[in-house]
């Protein structure tokens, strides 16, 4: 309310001004520049009508028709049906308009739609910044000049100063303990009537409606078996890293739309931990992801040195207004759902690119604002668990799957950390360890280890219970860059909701020195799909984790139903041997200690030569990426741990081969 009564007047003003212009262009012939500022003009005019209507009677006393109605209307012409003629579809827009015009208008409309969401919340001061650039843009079509210099002086003002006030406005809401649109909502709701849904103002689509009926009637009991899980599963990630939560009640949550069941009994069990969740957002289906990756650098249009300087000197002048609470926050829960199709992007031949100066101000630009934030919020003083379930997007027998990833998750840490202490045993044994492929995986490296002092006290694995990332199983390291060379080889890999077939990458001492992948017919674009969408903004990447995921009741349930191409990170890092290119799992905390809970062994391997350059240039340390790939069981030939004199054979042919570690094969059979 605040907020809104220092712009209502300009808000009301602006509204009122475009209804006058949409009803001058629809007197005469409408030419095409017309034709953009109609569209525009009615999206907006109809989020207006519905941000009229909005208050807690309109969810509760509107009928689910017309929720959904109202829903839709907001944001179906995003949808990818619609998106092939929608002037946010930079090719339909360069054929009208040229491609520098183009541009600049699809990045417009892209905001502009972005925002229209925030309708759903009254923050009518949300907008206020587009309509004013919509009035200016409807002078330029009046003058008759409709230059791009002068398109792009109307749509890039102020940008720098928006995005610093939107950010503000992001950590204002989400650090605030008095917001509480998402818990209202996920504790005051009748869930069993699913117009609730609506109430966040996001996109709901059929897979969020499917999930909340079929949790509206899943057993209690499981559910707060889970919150019970989750939130031990918090606490429990505190004790090996010597971090506490005492004097730190508040935790971030996060959860997807239509888990809102799951999400009531956890609220509940924060409380009873003492807990106080912050709980600022919640995630739906992704509208179009195609739209999504098509504006993926849109901001070539604006990065310059000016904009970065700007945004780096008012960050470092917003965080400390956060200071207070950021010292009483513990950590984060995020409660994920999966399912979605795989994402297999068109390309373009009109599209945003960052030229080489700008992908160094890009680096630049993350790098020191990430350490900012480091800086007030260090990551060495708070923790995090992930949990997800399928949703009914996943298809198949969605019932089944629910249950089985529900067996999964509640699987219990310390028969599985037993296990696990005999595979970090063989593998402390080796200077390095030897991975090779086989049916068709061309997999041939070596993964150079930390030589350990005193063996006995000292490992370079980590022993991963349920903690961090549900569910368990895993043990992981971070491996020495010098010496860490060979070839990862993957046929197929599913990574950051993008599909890679036949993705191969070089090893040189830790680095990444070439890549390839079999996506499209040009090698070309092979090269270009891997850089941008792995190693962007960066020209490599080191080796930042080998792990081995022991979790082979999971690995085995994804193969029965047919959805390892689905599943999210967390599930798939525990279902075999995989690697992380990018930080290690240790960023930004190698200087605390930490022991594995079964034996009280420390960890020694927590850095490597690239991090260890923080003591001197904590900004040229850090890549602020890390993304694992799985090697499937199936296509391992060995996995042995070699050392000066000895060799230990960890995974043979796709099994577990060590004297107690038989029980992890059991599934397969």
């Amino acid at each position: 309310k605040k907020e809104n009564s220092k712009t209502d007047n300009i808000y009301r003003e602006k509204i009122n001004e475009i209804k006058i212009a949409v009803s001058e262009i629809e007197k005469k012939e409408i030419k095409p520049f017309d034709d953009y500022l109609l569209k525009l003009s009615k999206k907006i005019l109809e989020a207006a009508e519905i941000e009229s209507k909005v208050c807690p009677a309109y969810f509760l006393k509107s009928h689910f028709e017309d929720l959904k109605k109202d829903n839709e209307t907001m944001y179906s012409h995003r949808l990818p049906s619609n998106f092939g003629t929608s002037y946010e579809e930079l090719e339909f827009s360069s054929k009208i308009f040229g491609e520098e015009k183009a541009k600049l208008l699809a990045f417009f409309c892209n905001e502009i739609n972005k925002n229209l969401n925030y309708c759903f919340y009254n923050k009518r001061f949300a907008i206020v910044s587009g309509l004013k650039k919509l009035v200016d843009l409807y002078s330029v079509s009046r003058s008759g000049e409709i230059t791009a210099e002068k398109i792009r002086q109307i749509v890039l003002s102020d940008i720098a100063e928006t995005n610093i006030e939107q950010m503000k406005q992001f950590m204002t809401e989400q650090f605030d303990p008095s917001y509480k649109l998402c818990h209202d909502i996920v504790t005051g709701s009748d869930l069993s009537d699913v117009k609730y849904l609506f109430s966040y103002g996001k996109y709901i689509s059929e897979n969020e409606i499917k999930m909340a009926d079929f949790l509206s009637e899943y057993s209690e009991k499981k559910l707060e078996m889970l919150a019970d899980q989750i939130v031990g599963s918090y606490i429990r990630s505190f004790k090996g890293s010597g971090k506490s939560y005492q004097g730190k009640p508040y935790v971030l949550l996060f959860g997807a739309v239509g888990l809102e069941a799951l999400l009531k009994h956890l609220l509940k069990k924060l409380e009873e931990k003492k807990f106080k969740a912050l709980f600022y957002d919640m995630f739906s289906t992704d509208i179009n992801k195609q739209m999504k990756y098509d504006f993926r650098f849109s901001n070539s249009l604006y990065l310059d040195e000016e904009y970065v300087d700007f945004m780096i000197s008012s960050t470092e002048k917003l965080m400390p207004e956060f200071k207070d609470i950021f010292s009483e926050v513990s950590g984060m829960i995020h409660v994920a759902k999966f399912g979605e199709s795989p994402f297999k992007p068109a390309i373009k031949k009109v599209k945003y690119e960052l030229t080489e100066e700008q992908q160094e101000l890009n680096r630049r630009i993350q790098a020191e604002i990430m350490q900012i934030r480091e800086k007030y919020l260090p990551m060495s003083s708070i923790s995090f668990t992930i949990i997800a379930f399928p949703s009914p997007e996943i298809g198949g027998n969605f019932k089944e799957i629910f249950s089985d990833i529900i067996d999964i998750n509640l699987l219990q840490a310390e028969k599985y950390e037993m296990i696990q202490k005999k595979i970090i045993d063989a593998l402390d044994s080796g200077n390095y360890i030897s991975v090779k492929g086989t049916e068709g995986n061309r997999t041939d490296i070596k993964i150079a280890l930390k030589r350990l002092e005193n063996p006995e006290k000292q490992t370079n694995f980590v022993n991963c219970g349920a903690d961090m990332n549900i569910p368990v199983g895993e043990v992981f390291t971070s491996p020495v860059l010098k010496g860490t060379s060979g070839v990862l080889h993957v046929k197929e890999a599913f990574l950051n909701n993008l599909r890679f077939v036949d993705l191969e990458l070089v090893f040189e001492d830790g680095y990444i020195t070439s890549y390839n992948c079999a996506n499209f017919s040009s090698p070309e674009e092979n090269k270009k799909y891997v850089k941008e969408n792995l190693l962007f903004p960066h020209e490599t990447l080191p080796m930042g984790e080998f792990a081995i995921g022991t979790n082979t009741l999971a690995y085995v349930k994804a193969k029965k139903h047919k959805i390892t191409h689905l599943l999210p990170v967390l599930i798939i890092e525990k279902m075999g041997p995989h690697f992380a290119i990018g930080d290690t799992c240790f960023s930004h905390q190698e200087d605390m200690r930490h022991f594995n809970e079964c034996d009280g062994k420390e960890m020694m391997a927590k850095e490597n030569e690239r991090s260890a350059i923080r003591k001197e240039d904590m900004k040229k340390a850090y890549f602020f990426k890390h993304t694992d790939i799985t090697l499937p069981f199936e296509e391992i030939a060995c996995i042995k741990a070699v050392g000066e004199a000895s060799e230990v054979c960890v995974i043979k042919d796709g099994r577990f081969v060590l004297e107690g570690t038989e029980e992890l094969n059991s599934v397969f059979e």
